[in-house]
Formats: C-alpha cells, sequence, structure tokens
C-alpha cells in the first residue's frame, strides 16, 4: 500500500468491531497514518512493516479494548511509532 491518507484504515461506526487479525501488510508513505484503527475490540496487528508515516504515528489505536500489536517493523514516522 502506498501513497495513501491512511495505509489501512478500520473504523467503526456506533458500533465497536470485534475481532480481527491485520498482518503481513506492507506500507509505505502514506499521508497520515500506516494504519489506523477506532472503536476496535481484540483486534492483533501482528508482522506489519510501516515505512514513512504521514503527519501522526505508524500504528494509531482509537478507542476500543484488547488489543495487541507484536512483531510490527516501523521506519521514520513523522509522530509516533504506535499510539493508543
Amino acid at each position: 500500500i502506498t501513497n495513501v491518507a491512511d495505509g489501512i484504515a478500520i473504523r467503526a461506526d456506533g458500533d465497536t468491531a470485534d475481532g480481527g487479525i491485520v498482518e503481513g501488510n506492507d506500507i509505505d508513505g502514506t499521508g497520515r497514518t500506516g494504519m489506523y484503527f477506532a472503536g476496535t475490540s481484540n483486534l492483533q496487528v501482528k508482522n506489519n512493516f510501516v515505512d514513512n508515516s504521514g503527519r501522526y504515528s505508524s500504528i494509531y489505536i482509537h478507542g476500543g479494548s484488547n488489543a495487541s500489536v507484536t512483531g510490527n517493523v516501523l521506519n521514520h514516522s513523522d509522530e509516533t511509532g504506535i499510539f493508543f
């Protein structure tokens, strides 16, 4: 995934998105975040590569519960590597 606002974005509208695995992605040169998750529960983010995130974080998790973030490689983020 290259040159988009958010490389991967999962947003729960009103309810919480439950479960899910985001694994094995290669994301480079996003405008905002490499991966953005809002309102997710029981999420697993593992073994991804994120390079050159834009204005925010490589991995940004907002709201929800029970997130697991393991084995990711994050390079050159403008703000933070991982933001909860």
